[in-house]
């Protein structure tokens, strides 16, 4: 079974097989496809980063770029694997990927996505790695002895049944979960030679595996300052049932919550909401039952519909 994010559990033991591991030095660049990115352009190349890493001895998932659907689907037969992932090959891009059970739904999101990606993007299709998923986000800056990679925090994801995001639980920096993550996450900086810089990766654990890494781009989000001694929470709202605002009071018995520390800045009375994005995110912070427990509160506030109104049915 994959590992949990929970600290202090029996399972997070396991994690010590996994740290440290062996690496070796970057081999070429040899897919067919677009030549190898290098430097600033590697970090946020999907398909390349996938081939440095593997190359390197880290786990990565099986990565092919897709210049037509049809080569897409010819590589996707080949492997016949359980799940399939569609993305631009620019991490940067601000598309999300899409999860593919069947060929027929690989060749509908590759012809979406590229409309999406335009002429001089293109897209990878890889290997769904199953497992929990984590955000690491990391600091670079130069050293006498080379790159200095620090991690800086590290979120675990879950997402619902349509895999959108659901909500993100912060990882405390004790135990080897967050070693087993930062070992994995340093080394993948090293062989996409990370000079300086804030990145964000993406990296999975699989059963049987250990950490994955899937994906890395460039990182602006603020630094949230380290929740001593407390558990953090960021929640994405889900999307209104149908297009409206968001309605005052419904804004201020979210901001009641007890453990609520921060709210999006796109979440304010009045302002306009559609039914296909979330409206946006709020941050939870206090002792884990606290936080969850508001969770569950903020949930139910959107199942009544108190957070939206003037919806068009």
């Amino acid at each position: 079974m994959p590992l949990t994010a929970q600290a202090g559990s029996g399972a997070e033991d396991a994690w010590s097989r996994y740290w440290p591991s062996a690496i070796g030095g970057p081999l070429p660049w040899a897919t067919g496809a677009p030549g190898r990115p290098s430097g600033a352009a590697l970090h946020r190349d999907r398909g390349a980063q996938a081939t440095a890493w593997s190359d390197t001895g880290l786990a990565a998932p099986l990565t092919h770029q897709a210049v037509t659907v049809a080569g897409a689907l010819r590589w996707a037969r080949s492997r016949q694997l359980p799940a399939y992932v569609v993305a631009p090959a620019d991490t940067s891009a601000g598309v999300p990927a899409r999860l593919c059970r069947t060929h027929g739904e690989l060749g509908r999101a590759w012809r979406a996505l590229r409309r999406t990606a335009g002429q001089d993007g293109y897209l990878v299709v890889q290997e769904a790695v199953p497992g929990v998923q984590y955000l690491v986000h990391s600091t670079t800056v130069p050293s006498p002895g080379g790159p200095w990679h620090e991690v800086t925090e590290i979120w675990a994801e879950t997402r619902t049944a349509g895999a959108a995001r659901d909500r993100l639980d912060w990882v405390p920096r004790s135990g080897l979960l967050f070693r087993a993550l930062t070992y994995s996450v340093t080394k993948g900086l090293h062989a996409l030679g990370v000079e300086q810089g804030r990145l964000r990766c993406r990296i999975a654990n699989a059963a049987g595996r250990g950490p994955v890494l899937l994906s890395c781009r460039p990182d602006a989000e603020p630094l949230m300052p380290s929740p001593v001694g407390l558990h953090a929470m960021r929640v994405s709202l889900r999307p209104p049932p149908a297009d409206g605002h968001l309605d005052g009071s419904g804004l201020r018995s979210l901001t009641a919550l007890p453990t609520m520390s921060h709210l999006d800045s796109r979440l304010h009375p009045r302002a306009p909401i559609d039914r296909r994005t979330s409206p946006g995110e709020v941050l939870l912070r206090g002792g884990r039952r606290a936080v969850e427990a508001d969770y569950r509160a903020l949930r139910a506030l959107e199942r009544r519909g108190a957070l939206y109104a003037g919806a068009e049915q």
